[in-house]
């Protein structure tokens, strides 16, 4: 009986902590429907890749580093060794250049 109990209770937490994620959808509809759907039926990995997808495909998301932390720290309790974490710190590094690169370009004389 307490490996059931801690199973739902790591279930509930997964889903508590996708669902705080949701935000970061920013208001797509069919995304959030997509979202709520793996949720609904359970499918928490496809949930969090629909997360992670949207993100990558959507380039003017700035995603900051306690969202980076929570979606890691998924992956992680999840146990799912995928690229998406490594995709994902790549377009935070490749954004980060170019509003470098900006600001450089911005700064002459």
């Amino acid at each position: 009986m307490v490996n059931r109990i801690s199973l739902d209770q790591h279930w509930n937490e997964l889903t508590a902590d996708l669902l705080f994620l949701r935000r970061l959808l920013s208001g797509d509809r069919k995304a959030e429907e997509i979202f709520d759907d793996f949720v609904d039926h359970n499918e928490l990995e496809l949930a969090l890749h629909t997360i992670c997808d949207f993100l990558l495909e959507h380039e003017r998301i700035a995603i900051e580093n306690p969202d980076f932390d929570a979606i890691e720290t998924l992956h992680e309790r999840m146990r799912i060794r995928d690229g998406c974490i490594a995709a994902i710190r790549q377009h935070r590094n490749n954004k980060s250049q170019v509003l470098c690169n900006k600001g450089t370009a911005s700064a002459g004389p």
